[in-house]
């Protein structure tokens, strides 16, 4: 989900926000809650599986909570409003002519992008003059709508401690026939809002919008894609898949700039934009991928560092020289040792202690090794590249102009074989598989000696 700039978010809040008189008294949190009682009324269903954080997506069944808010109707929104005034800070994170009355527009820091979250923060210290006690309420369209999930998270992020998500949005605030900003009734009560004069110039902004985020796929995209999906069967579906991914979110992104206009010539000139969605799409995915196949030698060369034929003949080479604990290190024994008068006990459990140290550094090195860590990478990848690009190589297109040429192509496939790579994933597998007994074995190795030192000691007192 791609937003404007920070820059451009900055400005809007900073342009938009009015900073509350310095005189008035930010509410306690007690005093909202005997007043209102936010969060009480009960709740539409919501997605109980949703992980947390930032949501890269627009709309979607939102949680009926959010960690460190407290989820309101728009009922409790009002009550809070009425009772507390100028004291509230109200965000709205989307656009649109219907807003709550006094609402700030943070629709751009709707996102989830972690790049905002410092100027977002920035913005609203300079709205709610600093005061992390300030109560804030956040909404966006309907309790299918992440927008204003995200802003109250950010929020939250930024120390708030008093944010109020107003889940249902402006859709259960109308339903509730609450006025809204600019109008002197009900939105839904026989009361209109004054209307506006139609702004074609701010649709078409929206719409150039919508463009320049969505229609952003480039060959590029499409080779970083191809070359890791070994069988041209799955690079087809990938491409299918991706491409009305992006044709849905581009279609949301003009669908909300039709809904949003306030005229029947900004609607109409939307809807256009909305009917081309799909061909606008599919032509900028299959001139994306006209661009790679028909230069393969540009787009689908190998070229990352990690595939280089030395880098994979060398992680190849750590990989196969992982050994087991026992090969690096022997065995220790364990059982106790017996301890009688014919012994000198303290050389010998002093003996017996060097054996488990000199073991318990071996371990330890083992452990500190990280030379095999991460070889797997070059070798599966450049597996995968193989398969993946094998039919565009200049000996398999008969020499067809632009072909990915045989060499290095041919080197690189002899080394990231799939015996090699199964060899790779195996002996990682067991370095692993080594690591995660070390700490075993040196609390094996300590409970040992403990118990060694116990019964010579008790050997000495005659026990």
């Amino acid at each position: 989900m791609k937003r404007l700039s920070i820059a451009a978010f900055v400005l809007a809040m900073f342009g938009l926000g009015q900073v509350s008189p310095a005189a008035a008294q930010t509410p306690t949190r007690a005093a909202i809650n005997a007043a209102c009682k936010p969060g009480a009324d009960p709740q539409t269903p919501g997605d109980n599986n949703y992980p947390g954080g930032l949501s890269a997506v627009g709309s979607g069944l939102t949680p009926q909570t959010l960690p460190g808010a407290t989820t309101v109707s728009a009922r409790e929104a009002k009550c809070i409003i009425d009772k507390f005034g100028a004291e509230v800070v109200v965000l709205a994170a989307m656009n649109g002519s219907e807003q709550l009355p006094g609402a700030l527009n943070a629709y751009d820091a709707a996102s989830n992008s972690p790049t905002l979250q410092a100027p977002f923060a920035t913005a609203l210290d300079k709205v709610a003059r600093g005061d992390k006690n300030r109560p804030i309420i956040v909404y966006c369209h309907h309790d299918r709508c992440f927008l204003s999930y995200n802003v109250a998270l950010r929020a939250v992020q930024a120390g708030y401690r008093n944010v109020f998500w107003m889940r249902p949005g402006i859709a259960g605030w109308k339903a509730a026939s609450y006025p809204l900003a600019g109008s002197g009734a009900s939105a839904s009560a026989g009361g209109t809002t004054p209307a506006r004069p139609e702004n074609l110039q701010r649709v078409r902004a929206g719409i150039e919008r919508c463009r320049k985020e969505d229609l952003d796929y480039t060959a590029e995209d499409w080779a970083q894609m191809l070359t890791q999906i070994p069988s041209q069967a799955d690079q087809d579906k990938a491409f299918i898949r991706d491409r009305d991914e992006k044709a849905k979110w581009y279609k949301l992104c003009l669908s909300n700039v039709a809904r949003d206009a306030n005229g029947p010539q900004g609607r109409a000139e939307a809807n256009k934009a909305l009917a081309a969605a799909d061909g606008e799409i599919a032509a900028m995915f299959n001139a994306a991928r006209r661009e790679v196949e028909s230069n393969p030698a540009k787009y689908l060369s190998m070229t990352w560092d990690a595939h280089r034929p030395s880098a994979l003949r060398a992680d190849l080479a750590t990989l196969k020289g992982v050994k087991t604990l026992e090969q690096a290190c022997g065995s220790f024994d364990f059982s106790q040792p017996a301890i009688t008068g014919t012994n000198d006990n303290n050389n010998y459990v002093r003996s017996l202690n060097e054996r488990r140290i000199q073991y318990g550094s071996c371990l330890q090195s083992y452990r500190e090794d990280s030379r095999p860590m991460n070889k797997t990478f070059g070798l599966t990848s450049a597996n995968k590249w193989v398969k993946a690009t094998r039919r565009f190589t200049c000996a398999s297109t008969a020499n067809r102009p632009n072909c990915i040429p045989n060499e290095p192509f041919n080197t690189i496939a002899g080394i990231a074989t799939d015996a090699n790579v199964e060899i790779a994933l195996r002996q990682d597998k067991l370095f692993w598989a080594q690591r995660s007994r070390i700490d075993d074995l040196i609390r094996r190795g300590n409970a040992w000696i403990d118990e060694v030192n116990r019964r010579v000691r008790a050997f000495n007192a005659g026990y």
